[in-house]
């Protein structure tokens, strides 16, 4: 099972539209997403961290409000967990703007390394952006990324 974890700020005018495709993943696989978690306060570390804390599930999707998945991208995604034990996330690109590496805000993960790594403060602070402090973490840590050759939107950027 895996829970979705969003950050919002407010307002957030594609929240709508990431939402409906959650739900839209949810009718093709009706026991994949077992909960959809949103927190509004706080900088965007302090509430994906909180979502991380509230999730129940040994796997999170952590999801930027203003971007679409491929509808079987979590399903391929956890599964590639289940099998490897060493993969300790799954992530995309985007198919509008490519980013030079692979994206945090559209990573299914496991909870526990979330909640064992996850101290992301700013830019300014960690001298870089949220993903690859991220990924540098989590090898650190022993663990690998896999990759999906699937691509999200970025919705502000369509």
């Amino acid at each position: 099972m895996l829970t979705v974890c969003i950050p919002v700020k407010v307002p957030e005018p594609y929240l709508t539209a990431v939402l409906k495709r959650i739900e839209e993943i949810r009718r093709i696989e009706p026991n994949l997403i077992s909960d959809v978690l949103t927190c509004n306060k706080g900088s965007l570390a302090e509430a994906r961290l909180s979502l991380a804390e509230k999730a129940q599930t040994e796997f999170i999707l952590n999801l930027d409000a203003d971007t679409l998945i491929p509808v079987d991208y979590p399903y391929k995604a956890v599964s590639i967990l289940i099998q490897s034990p060493l993969v300790g996330a799954v992530a995309l690109n985007y198919s509008s703007k490519p980013q030079s590496h692979l994206a945090f805000g559209t990573s299914i993960m496991r909870r526990k390394l979330m909640l064992e790594m996850y101290d992301w403060k700013s830019i300014r602070e960690s001298r870089g952006c949220e993903c690859l402090y991220m990924w540098r973490k989590l090898m650190n840590l022993g663990y690998h990324i896999a990759w999906s050759p699937m691509n999200a939107e970025h919705l502000k950027h369509v």
